[in-house]
C-alpha cells in the first residue's frame, strides 16, 4: 500500500519482493508465475537482468518480483549483486521499497539492511511476540538503522469495538 500511495503522488517507486523464501507479491498483484522473469534467478546467475522490472497496470508503480523459493537465499544475497542493483536503481528512482522476510525467521532481512536507508517494522497481530519485536528493534539499533515506525497489521475489528468504553 505504501508503494502504491507513493506512486500515486508522482514518485518513481520500485517495490522489490525481497522475501526469497516465500515470495508472494506476484500473487497479491495478480501476476501469473509463468509471466514473471524471476529476480532470484538473476541473483543466482542463471538469467541476465533484462526485462526484470514490471509495471503494475494503470499505475506508475514498478516491481521486481520472485515466484520461486530459494532455501539458500542468505548465501545468494551475500554475493553482493542485489546491493549493486539497488545502488544502480537508486540513481533513477525516488523510493525503493523492499518487502523482506520476517527478521525473526531468517537472516536474509539482516543481510538487506546494508542496502536500506531506513526501515519500517511490520508486526502482524497474533503472530509477532513482544520478544521478537524487541529483538528486531535491537538489531536495527545495533546496525544504526533509522526506524521510521511500525505498522500493526491483520488486526481484527472486534477488539476495537466502540461499545465498551476506554480500556475495556
Amino acid at each position: 500500500n505504501l508503494a502504491i500511495a507513493l506512486s500515486e503522488e508522482s514518485k518513481r517507486v520500485l517495490l522489490l519482493d525481497g522475501d526469497f523464501r516465500k515470495p508472494a507479491l506476484y500473487k497479491i498483484f495478480g501476476f501469473d508465475s509463468d509471466e514473471i522473469y524471476d529476480f532470484g534467478e538473476v541473483l543466482n546467475g542463471k538469467q541476465d537482468a533484462g526485462n526484470l522490472i514490471y509495471k503494475l497496470p494503470d499505475t506508475d508503480l514498478r516491481m521486481m518480483l520472485n515466484t520461486v523459493a530459494y532455501p539458500d537465499s542468505t548465501e545468494m544475497l551475500a554475493q553482493g549483486l542485489l546491493k549493486r542493483v539497488i545502488d544502480y536503481l537508486k540513481q533513477n528512482l525516488d523510493y525503493i521499497i523492499i518487502d523482506s522476510s520476517p527478521m525473526a525467521l531468517v537472516a536474509d532481512t539482516e543481510e538487506m539492511l546494508d542496502m536500506a536507508d531506513a526501515a519500517i517494522l511490520v508486526v502482524k497481530q497474533h503472530m509477532s511476540s513482544v520478544r521478537d519485536i524487541n529483538d528486531a528493534i535491537d538489531v536495527l539499533n545495533r546496525r544504526e538503522m533509522k526506524l521510521l515506525g511500525c505498522v500493526f497489521n491483520d488486526v481484527g475489528g472486534e477488539q476495537f469495538s466502540m461499545g465498551h468504553g476506554y480500556g475495556g
